[in-house]
C-alpha cells in the first residue's frame, strides 16, 4: 500500500490515476478490520509475517485519497475511505504510550546501510503526518478535523521530549542520519526554531 502515496506524485505526472485510486480506495474500505487494523497488502490475500504493521503501509487509507484530492480536486476517494481512516487512527491509539506510538511499526527505515535510524522516530513522524492529513481530509469534506490536529500537536510535543526522537542538548533528531532528518522535514514535525536545523541535517 505504501507505494500508492509515497510514490503518488511520480506516478500522477506520468499516468491518469482516477480508476486505480478509486479501486484502491474501495479495496481499503473493504479491508479495514473490525478492530481498525489495515493490512499492509490490499486486498489482504496474504500477510508478510513480521512486516505487516507499519503506519506508512496502513496509513495509505488516509494519505493516498488526500494526495489524489490535492492533485485532481476530486473528493470521491476521500469519502470512500473516511470511515476507514478514522477506524485506523483509533486502532493506532491502542499502541500509544505517553502520546507517542510505542513499538508499533516493524520496519522503520528499511533502506538503511551501516546505521540504525530509530523506528520510534520514523513511526511517529508518519503518525503525525497521518493525523494532520486526516484532519485536512475532514475539513475538505465539510467535517471537523480539530480533534486530530490536537492529537498531532500532542504527538509533536511528546516527540521533542523523547530521547529516541530528539536530543534537547545537542538539538539532533534521531541518530542524526539523513533518514531522521528526511522524515522530520517531510512530516513537518520539527519546531519553528529548529526549521534550519531540519534542513541542514539533510544537506
Amino acid at each position: 500500500l505504501e507505494t500508492s502515496h509515497l510514490m503518488f506524485r511520480s506516478m500522477a505526472y506520468g499516468w491518469r490515476l482516477d480508476t486505480w485510486v478509486t479501486k484502491l480506495a474501495l479495496d481499503m474500505a473493504d479491508a479495514i478490520m473490525p478492530d481498525g487494523y489495515m493490512s499492509a497488502i490490499v486486498p489482504p490475500f496474504q500477510l508478510i509475517r513480521g512486516l505487516e504493521r507499519d503506519v506508512n503501509w496502513g496509513g495509505a487509507c488516509v494519505m493516498t485519497p488526500w494526495y489524489y484530492y490535492e492533485f485532481y480536486k476530486n473528493k470521491h476517494p476521500l469519502e470512500i475511505c473516511c470511515e476507514a481512516g478514522g477506524k485506523y487512527i483509533e486502532y493506532l491509539k491502542g499502541y500509544m504510550k505517553d502520546d507517542l506510538l510505542d513499538n508499533y511499526s516493524q520496519m522503520g527505515d528499511w533502506g538503511q546501510i551501516n546505521e540504525k535510524t530509530p523506528t520510534k522516530l520514523v513511526e511517529n513522524c508518519a503518525f503525525y503526518l497521518l493525523l494532520n492529513t486526516y484532519a485536512k481530509s475532514l475539513d475538505a469534506m465539510g467535517k471537523d478535523g480539530k480533534i486530530y490536529r490536537e492529537m498531532a500537536q500532542a504527538v509533536k510535543k511528546a516527540f521533542h521530549q523523547n530521547t529516541d526522537c530528539y536530543n534537547k542538548e545537542t538539538r539532533v533528531y534521531g541518530n542524526g542520519s539523513q533518514a531522521s532528518y528526511g522524515w522530520v522535514r517531510f512530516s513537518g514535525i520539527y519546531t519553528e526554531e529548529n526549521e534550519k536545523i531540519a534542513v541542514d541535517g539533510l544537506v
